[in-house]
């Protein structure tokens, strides 16, 4: 059975200032948050983040430690 939290439905990813700007703009690293909270503008996501995160149930989110990280994970399966 598909794995059905909304925690781990998407992934942030955390991602360096080169990749915010060429692969990730407005934000969209904080893809989880944006998937938890729809109604929230993008440039509030990363401290929607540091909220989510700061709570128990934050700590179920996935979040990758940059975007190599998350090819490496796609290209593995």
């Amino acid at each position: 059975m598909a794995n059905r939290s909304p925690f781990r439905a998407a992934r942030t990813t955390r991602a360096a200032w080169w990749e915010r700007a060429f692969i990730a703009p407005y934000w969209v690293n904080f893809h989880a948050e944006h998937h938890l909270f729809m109604h929230v503008p993008c440039w509030k996501l990363p401290a929607l983040h540091r909220a989510v995160r700061a709570r128990p149930q934050g700590e179920r989110m996935e979040v990758a430690p940059g975007y190599l990280a998350v090819l490496r994970e796609a290209s593995a399966r």
